[in-house]
């Protein structure tokens, strides 16, 4: 039992001593320094160290790549402290040199970050914002297993408490990716990021921030704009937690003119300490909008550019030429149903266009009215029927002849009279109509836009662009009517109405577990703050246009996306319209065309398995195809096989995918020893209707593997071997050996009367003969 007690405890100490060490340091001068046991304290980047011998001076160094740090101290610790430590994630060298008074003694330290290369986070940012609010972002490593996660510690000050996240934000596969922070103090700090992993080492990262450089600076406050011959803009400074000089910052001072057109011209003024600024002769017949926003100046406060303040309107729009022209139309509207209704009633037309219902005969023909006043009434009600008549109509012509914002500019070739005329376009049906004053046997369509250029040969007076053949309208488009083998055409410029820049930007969609969609776009870098849009689709040309039903928002509620459920894929090109309203200005539209198998993005195949044997060595792969609601026939589909050695470093798993047409693949390479990771995705054929992006991938599927038992067999022996050995000594020891001879009784003390106090006394005699003396004893109680 005492052997094996002894067996557990040596092995548990070789595991302790197979640690990998990341701490190498080596001696310079003599074999035996006085300067040993250089150790470092992370957290707070201190060494200390143990001298044999008194020097009275001591020079410590940091050294990081091209930069170095020396420090001199006279005990034998020194701490580097954050104000000139660097981040040790990439390596660092450490020494201590002492100079006695013959020689000089130095000791170096490699300090070697141990785990993966490439499991080390990447793109690691933080930001301040709203005062106390800090945010940190990272992604996970390139070359990080999967199951690997993340743990951010920090360092508000060098004498602080060393604290971990509380409220880590993670991704889709439950990793850390990011953390939250409040009550953050503006100081220098340290952030440290470890990895963790079942079955590997991952690489940390580290970092030194000033936090004043990463803060996100607030709007300036109470902005007012007070104007006479001139206009005072004032302000007060933003408000930061770390600094109350107000000289600390300077300012941009955006201001924003409309003149006649809907156009806007900016013009920037950059004022430094300043917390006011002046505009001579300003025009307050124009509408102006002022914004300001600052960044420190020649203090502890980020250089950045900070948020934007809340816009200050002053000065009166001009009311533009476009604006006169409504009142007048609809003044000379309502005249002229005035005078058509009075000429109407002068001539007798009325009575002829609209003749009036004969009134049942009154039995009572002939007879006195016994009731006048009554009769009086209904005299009065028809009139008022009358006037209610004319004021609907009148209504009605308003709203017939309201004038509509023209989109379709025609002009024509030639300084012959024009035979084609009134060219009009519907947009949601691509179709586009003309009239001719002469019979023409054909005429050809021609739409040019940046995206294409279609043509269609007609016979009648009307053309219509296939779905297939349209393009997006967006940016504009010329349409062309020519009569063909006559010089006689029309033009006509399509010409998208709006403030430039108001349309979306970075229209995407993806379809998702076969039927979800999810559409998302971003604002126009120019559209006005209280911008709405709104998303039309229209899946085929038969079907008809359907508005979102479920909109995602953004922080300002503005629509900025939109999700659709039991989408159906077709082998037809459906249309996207993208509107946006607004109070005061038209906003641009966006529209695009799209098959959506192409934004498609495929599920992994199903059903995976792998048959593997030793004898011969080889595995049969084989899956189904990804399930699709628009495509049942497997032959559309072609496979790529990732099959990497998990026991290889990333930099050494190299081997190419393989890429088949089948679903069934023999893998020849099989080793039942070693474990292997598998995964498939899929793509389209070019002649089928589905995505040529590959899809997703595939559980991973672990393959060979099989345990090893050659090193439990030898730790076996090992055991049964020293138990035995154990035995037989203490065997021989027992039978050939006498314990007391190596286990000695020791001896106990002397009494000093050599007579027990409670024991028998022995009373002895003699007799002597002549030539014998006897001796009795006899035992008295």
């Amino acid at each position: 039992m005492l052997a094996c007690l002894g067996l557990i405890f040596m092995t548990q100490w070789m595991l302790l001593v197979a640690q990998t060490y990341d701490w190498q340091c080596t001696n310079w001068e003599m074999s035996h320094s006085p300067i040993q046991n250089l150790m470092l304290n992370w957290w707070k980047t201190e060494l200390s160290w143990i001298s044999t011998m008194n020097f009275t001076k001591y020079q410590c160094s940091m050294a990081v790549g091209n930069e170095v740090v020396n420090i001199q101290e006279k005990n034998t610790n020194c701490v580097i402290g954050t104000d000139l430590a660097f981040p040790l994630h990439n390596g660092a060298n450490f020494s201590v040199t002492a100079e006695g008074t013959n020689s000089t003694y130095s000791v170096t330290c490699k300090y070697i970050p141990q785990g993966i290369n490439g499991s080390v986070i990447e793109n690691f940012s933080c930001v301040i914002y709203d005062l106390s609010l800090m945010n940190c972002t990272w992604q996970a490593g390139r070359n990080a297993p999967g199951d690997t996660q993340y743990f951010l510690y920090w360092q508000n000050s060098r004498g602080g408490d060393v604290m971990e996240c509380e409220l880590y934000i993670k991704d889709e596969n439950g990793r850390h990716v990011g953390c939250t922070f409040k009550n953050v103090k503006i100081e220098k700090s340290y952030f440290l990021v470890n990895g963790s992993s079942k079955n590997s080492l991952i690489q940390f990262y580290d970092t030194y921030i000033q936090l004043y450089k990463i803060e996100k600076l607030m709007p300036p406050s109470n902005v007012t704009v007070s104007c006479n011959s001139s206009c005072t803009i004032q302000w007060q400074r933003p408000q930061i937690n770390h600094s109350n000089k107000g000289r600390c910052f300077k300012y941009e001072v955006k201001i924003t003119s409309k003149g006649n057109s809907a156009e806007w011209t900016s013009q920037s003024y950059i004022k430094e300490t300043s917390t006011s600024y002046i505009i001579q002769n300003p025009n307050m017949k124009k509408k102006n909008v002022v914004k300001i926003r600052a960044a420190g100046h020649n203090c502890e406060v980020s250089e950045d550019w900070g948020e934007w303040s809340e816009a200050v309107e002053f000065g009166n729009e001009e009311i533009s030429s476009s604006v006169w022209i409504l009142p007048v139309v609809a003044v000379a509207t309502l005249l002229a149903a005035i005078f058509t209704v009075f000429f109407c009633k002068r001539t007798g037309y009325w009575k002829a266009a609209f003749p009036q219902i004969p009134k049942p005969k009154n039995p009572f023909h002939g007879l006195p009215d016994i009731n006048p006043q009554a009769s009086l009434y209904l005299y009065r009600e028809e009139k008022m029927f009358d006037a209610l008549g004319l004021t609907c109509m009148i209504c009605w012509c308003m709203m017939l002849f309201c004038p509509l914002h023209a989109n379709l500019q025609c002009m024509g070739s030639g300084t012959q009279e024009f035979p084609i005329s009134n060219l009009t376009l519907n947009r949601r049906r691509m179709e586009l109509s003309w009239q001719s004053s002469k019979n023409f046997s054909s005429y050809e369509c021609t739409m040019a836009t940046n995206f294409g250029h279609r043509q269609i040969k007609v016979k009648n007076k009307m053309c219509r662009f296939e779905v297939e053949d349209s393009v997006p309208l967006y940016r504009g488009a010329v349409f062309t009517i020519t009569v063909l083998k006559i010089s006689i055409s029309k033009i006509c410029r399509f010409i998208p109405e709006g403030i430039n820049g108001s349309a979306i930007e970075n229209f995407s969609c993806v379809i998702y577990d076969i039927s979800l969609m999810n559409c998302t776009w971003q604002a126009g870098r120019n559209a006005p703050g209280d911008t709405q849009y709104f998303l039309y689709w229209q899946n085929s040309r038969d079907d008809d246009q359907v508005e979102c039903e479920l909109y995602t928002k953004d922080e300002n509620d503005r629509n900025t996306g939109c999700k659709f459920q039991n989408v159906t894929i077709k082998d037809k090109t459906t249309y996207f319209l993208v509107n946006g309203s607004h109070k005061a200005f038209l906003i641009q539209f966006y529209d695009n065309y799209t098959k959506l198998y192409t934004i498609e993005r495929l599920p992994p195949p199903l059903n995976v398995t792998a048959n593997c044997t030793s004898n011969p060595g080889g595995c049969i792969i084989t899956w189904q195809h990804p399930l699709l609601s628009h495509v049942e026939n497997a032959d559309c589909f072609e496979y790529e096989i990732n099959i990497q050695n998990k026991d290889k470093t990333p930099k050494e798993k190299k081997d190419p995918p393989v890429i088949v047409a089948e679903n069934k693949y023999e893998f020849q390479s099989y080793n039942a020893r070693k474990k292997n990771i598998l995964k498939i995705r899929a793509r389209g054929k070019r002649r089928c209707s589905v995505n040529r992006k590959w899809g997703e991938w595939s559980d991973s599927i672990e393959i060979g593997g099989e345990k090893d038992y050659f090193i439990f067999v030898i730790l076996l022996l090992i055991a049964v071997g020293t138990i035995l050995v154990t035995l037989l000594h203490y065997c021989l020891c027992k039978r050939y050996c006498s314990s007391k001879r190596i286990l000695p009784p020791i001896p106990q003390p002397r009494d000093k009367l050599d007579i027990p106090a409670e024991e028998d006394i022995q009373v002895c005699s003699s007799v002597q003969s002549d030539q014998l003396t006897v001796t009795y004893c006899k035992l008295q109680a």
